[in-house]
């Protein structure tokens, strides 16, 4: 195995010298987050999908010429709190003790209630998605919402927090969001053409953590219907495609997201041993598929099989990944490309100041700080490995 480097406890400490307490930043996908311009409400569709990719892809940062306020991501914070949690467990418990109340709270009170149920908006900025899909601060989604379901139930069991009342309204959000035409849930309430594997997924990792404070027999056949789907709809190398529209079409993005599904195949085995026979050789194909994502050096591609640019967000699924893999299955190769893909980060892609780059292109590196995308992530990364590190 590649040794892990003293320094990964000092990329820790670099990184959270630079978040210094505050989780203010900007996004890849805020392009329309302009207080000049309106949010460029009067733009068509297509052309607003188009700004958030001009602003995603631009190594140059040209949010302030546009006047894009930098704001405290939903997601991003459910994200860091899960790595403090993470952390706490570990054996280090500053950052738990100093930002994890502030993080609970921000959840919490950026919640979206609708009577009896209770789900998050991922973003703070609207989203136009290539395909034309709309997200909201104000419309709850599922991805968003799983990974505070995540954060919170963790922050509360380590806390001592009872939260039994919050996750009694998750289930009946799930409950009313699962398309039972598609047997898959609902990416948002208000994009229904389109079944997204990862979204299941993750909803699964949420049910995993969500059990031990409460459970519904329902959102677990709810869960095992879907699971069967996703298995189902593997490919034959291993792979889902990012999603698959009802009218038949397919977006064949192949990136992080398989990473994403494999972790919810993971807690599937833990929640649904009677499947395991299909689960674990659906595991198998997925593990060698996600494999041939990264190179021998731990770089990840980017949306295989296009190489370059080297995305942040690969490096940081890519080591939760193995790590999680070499949990469930203590093979030793996993953990070995896990400590190769952390390596290979912390020398290639975190800056002096302590932040985390964007993309690493094979000439241009693009240094801009996005606060969830990068920094979050790879603090959740470094989280799961840390205790290796420790070893």
């Amino acid at each position: 195995m590649d040794p892990l480097p003293d320094s990964i406890i000092g990329s820790i400490n670099r990184l959270l010298r630079w978040i210094d307490h505050s989780y203010v930043g900007w996004d890849p996908f805020d392009g329309l987050n302009s207080t000049r311009f309106g949010n460029f409400q009067g733009l068509p569709q297509a052309v607003k999908a188009a700004l958030i990719q001009i602003n995603k892809v631009s190594p140059l940062n040209l949010r302030k010429i546009l006047s894009i306020d930098p704001g405290i991501d939903v997601k991003g914070s459910s994200v860091f709190l899960q790595s403090y949690c993470n952390l706490h467990e570990s054996g280090v418990d500053g950052p738990l003790e100093e930002d994890g109340p502030y993080l609970f709270s921000t959840l919490m009170s950026g919640s979206i209630r609708n009577g009896n149920m209770i789900a998050w908006s991922s973003h703070y900025f609207n989203y136009v998605g290539v395909d034309g899909s709309i997200l909201t601060p104000s419309t709850p989604d599922l991805i968003g919402t799983s990974n505070v379901v995540k954060a919170i139930c963790n922050y509360s069991r380590l806390r001592g927090i009872d939260v039994r009342d919050t996750i009694e309204k998750y289930y009946n959000f799930l409950l009313c969001n699962f398309d039972h035409d598609h047997a898959c849930y609902f990416y948002g309430h208000h994009v229904k053409d389109k079944y997204v594997p990862n979204c299941d997924a993750e909803v699964i990792s949420s049910i995993h953590s969500a059990r031990e404070i409460a459970k519904n027999s329902d959102v677990d056949e709810l869960c095992r219907t879907s699971l069967r789907k996703m298995i189902d709809s593997q490919e034959e190398d291993g792979s889902w495609f990012y999603s698959y529209y009802h009218d038949g079409h397919v977006y064949r993005q192949l990136d992080f997201h398989q990473g994403y599904i494999i972790d919810g195949l993971i807690d599937a085995l833990d929640l649904f041993p009677e499947m395991a026979k299909g689960i674990s050789g659906s595991l198998e194909k997925a593990t060698m598929f996600y494999d041939s994502m990264f190179t021998k050096d731990g770089r990840g591609y980017y949306r295989f099989p296009r190489q370059y640019p080297t995305d942040i967000h690969n490096q940081a699924q890519g080591i939760i990944t193995y790590v999680k893999l070499y949990n469930t299955f203590n093979d030793k190769r996993y953990l070995d490309m896990s400590t190769r893909i952390c390596n290979w980060t912390i020398r290639s892609m975190q800056d002096g100041n302590g932040y985390f780059y964007y993309q690493k292109g094979r000439l241009l590196v693009n240094k801009i700080p996005y606060m969830r995308w990068s920094q979050a992530w790879m603090m959740l990364a470094l989280s799961y490995i840390i205790e290796f590190a420790k070893e």
